[in-house]
């Protein structure tokens, strides 16, 4: 029994470590407040953004035929697990929706519009632009709540496999954008939206490991002991010359084993 539980609390284990983690955000530009949490939305791992009633997100066009534009940015920051890859993918079989935009727009004649715009940047994937997904919508809506998704944009972005856990920066931007008419005000109000956010680990994930160091030092002994009876035979009977040139030879291989084991024992101090 207690063999099972230490194998389930393993198991447990692995599999948290396998989920991406916000480890912490910041808001900056005209959103006050905003819930940003990561959550399951039908299953799949998503960053939540939420708005918080007591500061709305919004973007007021005044009686005039006046365009406003109101903007949140988003900067977070996620801890990703050893040997795995995060990145803004749907991992559905057809991979297509992103994620969501939900809101609330009051157009009261022909002559408003409203506009809204949602993106984001892996900043840890190299060469790919922030990717952007927008909407355009002309009156009369009146008072309507409303949703749309947003499909895939390619190339899809992907942080780097690391061989340790590491941390990579996500950047999201919002943009609300109200013009209203001559007679009436346009509003857009930001009610919530969310990024499909997948780890996947990485296809190579067996990273070589560095060779453990072989002790040098009986190499070292039997070289130097190798070389004892032509040492007597050159220094004991007048200067044996074949003796002499394997002393030479053999003090070479010795210099050159020497200056081998001062690089790697330099080179396992600066790991260390």
């Amino acid at each position: 029994m207690k063999s099972l539980i230490i194998i389930l609390a393993l198991l447990t284990s692995f599999a948290h470590a396998a989920e991406t983690i916000l480890s912490s955000h910041k808001l900056s530009g005209d959103c006050r407040a905003l819930i940003v949490k990561k959550k399951n939305l039908n299953g799949i791992p998503s960053i939540a953004l939420t708005e918080d009633p007591s500061t709305g997100f919004n973007a007021l066009a005044p009686v005039g035929g006046h365009t406003v534009t109101k903007k949140c940015v988003i900067s977070m920051n996620l801890l990703v697990p050893a040997g795995h890859k995060v990145g803004v993918y749907d991992p559905n079989t057809n991979h297509l929706h992103l994620g969501r935009f939900n809101g609330t727009q009051y157009l009261h004649d022909n002559h408003s519009s409203f506009s809204w715009e949602m993106g984001w940047d892996l900043q840890d994937a190299a060469g790919i632009p922030f990717q952007t997904r927008s909407s355009f919508n002309q009156g009369p809506l009146f008072a309507n709540y409303f949703g749309e998704d947003f499909q895939a944009v390619l190339p899809h972005q992907w942080s780097a496999c690391k061989r340790k856990p590491h941390r990579v920066n996500l950047k999201v931007a919002i943009q609300l954008t109200a013009t209203s008419s001559k007679k009436n005000t346009a509003e857009l109000i930001f009610r919530n939206g969310n990024l499909k956010l997948t780890t996947k680990r990485c296809r190579v994930i067996a990273f070589p490991r560095s060779p453990v160091p072989r002790n040098p030092f009986s190499k070292l002994k039997d070289l130097v002991m190798g070389l004892e009876g032509d040492f007597a035979k050159f220094y004991e009977k007048k200067g044996n010359k074949a003796a002499g040139t394997r002393v030479r030879k053999g003090m070479q291989e010795l210099k050159n084993l020497s200056q081998d084991i001062y690089v790697e024992v330099q080179k396992i101090m600066n790991r260390r």
